[in-house]
């Protein structure tokens, strides 16, 4: 539940920032060749741009950002029969990083500085503070 919460926070900060920015549902990327993991979403806003967005829900490494950035996917061959699939940096216009945690929002920002990755990151509220 806290996922869904998180996915809800960046789609209305991004909707805010963008205008019309919505997620596309998973089967919408099935038929595209693509095979999202836990926190990756993807969506398209009022002007057509693609992003993709990944959900940091405090955990993740940093080094998270370049495989998802660069796998390739393993689609279903019912919706596409291209067997080697597609990766994110093939088709993603825009890039973001959703982070809970200040802390780890700084730290993947050094680390998306010092590899060539075209992402950015954006704070996302918490749910309850401890």
């Amino acid at each position: 539940m806290a996922h869904a919460c998180h996915r809800n926070a960046v789609e209305i900060v991004l909707d805010r920032q963008r205008g019309g920015f919505r997620f596309l549902p998973r089967p919408v990327l099935w038929k595209q060749g693509f095979n999202p993991a836990h926190g990756e979403r993807a969506g398209i806003d009022a002007a057509k741009i693609s992003w993709l967005v990944l959900l940091d829900d405090y955990l993740m490494v940093s080094g998270r950002i370049a495989r998802c950035w660069h796998r390739r996917h393993t689609p279903y061959p019912k919706y596409w029969p291209d067997l080697t699939g597609r990766a994110w940096c093939d088709v993603m216009q825009r890039f973001v990083v959703g982070c809970t945690d200040p802390a780890h929002a700084a730290r993947h920002r050094t680390w998306i500085a010092t590899h060539d990755i075209p992402a950015y990151v954006i704070d996302i509220p918490a749910l309850w503070v401890t």
